[in-house]
């Protein structure tokens, strides 16, 4: 009976053991937890404010090719202005140059017509000079 009593005390002391070293597991379990609670909260913070940066630069890059589409559109529209208005004026050139042309032929004819007329006046008036 001894022996039984022996042995059911030093069950007990396991048991107590036992039931100790499970809590203490348990609590170290509930600690290690808690640290790996806090360090993903820690990890989700700033996951989050990473991901709120990359969204800022997302939106200013987007910004930045809007800006440079509209850019370029005007660049494109002042090519083209520029092309009209450089055609408008070889057109004017061409104009101006047929215009000087033509002037100057009517000059030319104008001259020679009165050089002609001249030269027929000069040679009435000498041969009037003849009969007088």
């Amino acid at each position: 009976m001894i022996n039984l009593k022996s042995s059911l005390e030093k069950s007990k002391t396991n048991e107590e053991k036992m039931s100790n070293q499970l809590q203490s597991f348990r609590l170290e379990q509930k600690l290690v937890l808690e640290e790996q609670s806090n360090r993903l909260k820690i990890c989700n913070e700033k996951l989050h404010s990473n991901n709120q940066v990359v969204l800022k630069l997302e939106q200013d890059l987007e910004e930045k090719v809007r800006e440079n589409k509209e850019m370029k559109s005007s660049i494109d529209a002042n090519k083209d202005v520029t092309k009209a208005l450089q055609r408008d004026w070889e057109i004017r050139l061409e104009i101006s140059e047929s215009q000087l042309s033509m002037l100057k032929s009517k000059l030319d004819s104008a001259l020679h017509d009165a050089k002609k007329s001249w030269e027929k006046s000069q040679r009435q008036s000498e041969e009037l000079k003849k009969y007088e």
